[in-house]
């Protein structure tokens, strides 16, 4: 593997396909539903995934990252200095302002009709986070669930955040993503209430 921008596409699918996360195609893996079994702080489940740890293509005294993904919704995460990475709420259109961020949408089309695949998702990772972050989610009418994944400087996975989402096309909710990227502590997720704080 050359180049960080061939390593950052493998950081972003690392995190959920270890985890379990099943592909487009398939049923939902036994490692996706242990997940969704376990109460979590602040948000609705958290799963702690003892003895994991990954090595990210960054400073070795740094090895923290950040995975964010949404199913059948637009995300978008801004960081502390107001830069943005994901899909535009309104058009779309892929943004990656933050520092070393990438944004991947998957969908898999129909191989005998080729028809457009309407269920997708949208993973954004971000390395090296620190800080208060804002998540956007933009609903498209369908059932989706929000994911967090947080790995530590020494690259031990932090608790998994799930969040199941309810959204009619064109609905928001907006999220304040508290991250602490030193061994053993857990970054937060709290919802922020329209016109009002979390």
């Amino acid at each position: 593997m050359h180049g960080w921008s061939q390593a950052r596409i493998l950081t972003v699918a690392l995190p959920f396909l270890c985890a379990g996360v099943s592909s487009r195609s398939g049923g939902e893996s036994s490692g996706a539903r242990a997940a969704r079994s376990s109460p979590a702080p602040d948000v609705h489940q958290d799963t702690v995934r003892p003895g994991r740890t990954v090595s990210w293509p960054s400073s070795p005294q740094d090895r923290s990252f950040l995975t964010v993904m949404v199913g059948n919704a637009r995300l978008l995460i801004v960081d502390p200095n107001g830069a943005q990475t994901g899909l535009h709420a309104a058009s779309g259109a892929e943004i990656t302002e933050i520092p070393g961020s990438s944004v991947f949408v998957d969908a898999i089309d129909d191989d005998v009709t080729g028809a457009a695949d309407t269920s997708f998702t949208v993973n954004v990772g971000i390395p090296n986070p620190e800080g208060t972050y804002r998540v956007l989610v933009v609903g498209m009418g369908r059932p989706s669930e929000l994911r967090v994944d947080v790995y530590s400087v020494d690259g031990s996975a932090q608790p998994l955040i799930l969040v199941p989402l309810s959204l009619e096309k064109g609905s928001r909710r907006e999220f304040r993503l508290d991250v602490n990227t030193a061994p053993g502590s857990s970054s937060r997720l709290k919802e922020v209430k329209p016109g009002g704080g979390p």
